[in-house]
């Protein structure tokens, strides 16, 4: 699935995972822990009916730093979205997962969206993407 696909890349990447403080969801926002990375599913605006064997699929990455009482958690959000930025805009011609998907392109969709703060006084960051998928 798409957001396993995701997931393992950016494991791969070391930019979630192990010792990176980063830890990795798919699908939901959990409550905690404080600093996450989540990817979620985004809506496309195109009826599957279009793709029979390429899929154009939405997702979304949003980053979460640590409480607004930490100075540098909204240093570290952003770094950390700006970097999954720069691994996966403009990916082309890759395969993710195992046994392996092809990806044509992924491609981030918009500027990354300015910092909000959840009820916790958290940073999130958004970014979304359009890629291309075999189906």
């Amino acid at each position: 699935m798409l957001l396993d696909e995701l997931g393992s890349y950016l494991t791969n990447q070391g930019l979630v995972g192990g010792s990176t403080g980063w830890r990795l969801f798919e699908g939901f926002i959990p409550a905690t822990p404080d600093q996450v990375v989540v990817l979620l599913d985004a809506p496309s605006g195109e009826p599957r009916e279009y793709a029979y064997l390429l899929r154009r699929p939405h997702f979304q990455v949003l980053v979460r730093g640590g409480p607004r009482t930490d100075g540098d958690s909204l240093t570290a959000a952003r770094t950390q979205i700006i970097a999954i930025l720069a691994a996966l805009d403009g990916l082309v011609n890759t395969t993710l997962g195992s046994p392996g998907v092809y990806y044509p392109y992924i491609w981030a969709i918009g500027g990354m969206a300015d910092a909000t703060w959840d009820v916790n006084q958290r940073p999130e960051f958004r970014q979304n993407y359009r890629c291309a998928r075999e189906a």
